[in-house]
């Protein structure tokens, strides 16, 4: 379920109505596009120095262009290179306009197969065409995004997150907390080549990332507490469980379309599909050999079995 009251919180259906779908780009090919882009912006960014956050800004603008853009009437490339010169302002981390075309050119050179990559003359025409074409877009990206340059990170949250549930006295781990939130981090970090920030509250995300974090180091999560009336983890936090699966599972066709991210990932896969199984209702029994409703209210409500100590 996507989550409501924002203007950047869309449904399904919301954003399977996109401008892009109205040029013809079909749902797989824009996804495509999405986490292609975004890993583009991860490398620019890396080659800048830049830390994660501003980083995860510029492809949260990115895709809160293209729910309002087609991908058919704008050079993807400028606008993630746009975006991430935004972001870094944004964040308190500006880097010259020089150094953010140079890094530009060099992780497309280098997308092409360049071995040798070096800095553009600033004098020459290249130069000059990508510095006007940011600082035009710059304004164009500001505009589709309303100027609305607030974002809210499920990275500032997953912290807290993670102490909250490893404090339970439920949940065994035989990892660091260290360790358990930077593979949950992770997670986090793919969940950005995709749309789901524009369809869920970052606390979803987050717990999303700490489910699929706990599954993929072989860990359970607490249920609730440890006490036999307490709620499930994760609606401490306000979420559901149908987000969580929703965003897991849109985290896992990221690693399936790639034969090297399955084959790491598969354990983790598996481990999901008997979760989701273990969580999906049951079928209603066959009434010739269910109870009748006379004999199931004689019988009263179901007990639960204490567990055994």
């Amino acid at each position: 379920m996507a989550h409501q009251g924002s203007k950047w919180c869309f449904t399904a259906e919301q954003l399977e109505d996109s401008p892009s779908r109205a040029d013809d780009v079909t749902a797989a090919e824009e996804n495509a596009l999405r986490e292609k882009t975004c890993g583009f912006i991860d490398k620019i960014g890396v080659e800048l120095r830049l830390p994660k956050i501003p980083i995860a800004t510029a492809q949260t603008f990115f895709h809160r262009f293209f729910a309002r853009q087609s991908f058919k009437k704008h050079d993807r490339r400028i606008i993630a290179v746009t975006c991430l010169f935004l972001a870094a302002k944004v964040e308190d981390v500006p880097k010259k306009l020089r150094d953010t075309i140079n890094a530009y050119h060099k992780i497309k050179c280098r997308a092409a197969g360049e071995q040798v990559v070096v800095d553009l003359d600033p004098e020459g025409e290249d130069y000059w065409t990508i510095k006007e074409r940011i600082l035009i877009y710059e304004r164009i990206v500001l505009q589709t995004i309303s100027f609305d340059l607030n974002v809210l990170h499920p990275y500032k949250m997953l912290l807290g997150m993670v102490k909250t549930i490893r404090k339970s006295k439920s949940f065994q781990s035989t990892t660091s907390s260290k360790e358990f939130a930077q593979v949950a981090w992770n997670f986090v970090n793919d969940s950005l080549r995709t749309s789901l920030c524009l369809q869920f509250k970052p606390e979803a995300i987050a717990s999303a990332a700490i489910y699929l974090a706990s599954r993929y180091l072989n860990q359970l999560m607490p249920e609730g507490g440890g006490t036999p009336d307490a709620n499930p983890w994760y609606q401490e936090f306000k979420v559901e469980l149908q987000a969580i699966q929703d965003i897991s599972q849109r985290i896992l066709d990221l690693y399936s379309a790639s034969q090297r991210a399955s084959q790491k990932f598969r354990p983790l896969m598996e481990r999901i599909q008997k979760d989701k199984k273990k969580t999906a209702p049951s079928r209603e029994p066959d009434k010739k050999h269910s109870r009748s409703s006379n004999d199931a209210a004689a019988a009263g409500p179901p007990v639960s079995k204490k567990p055994r100590k």
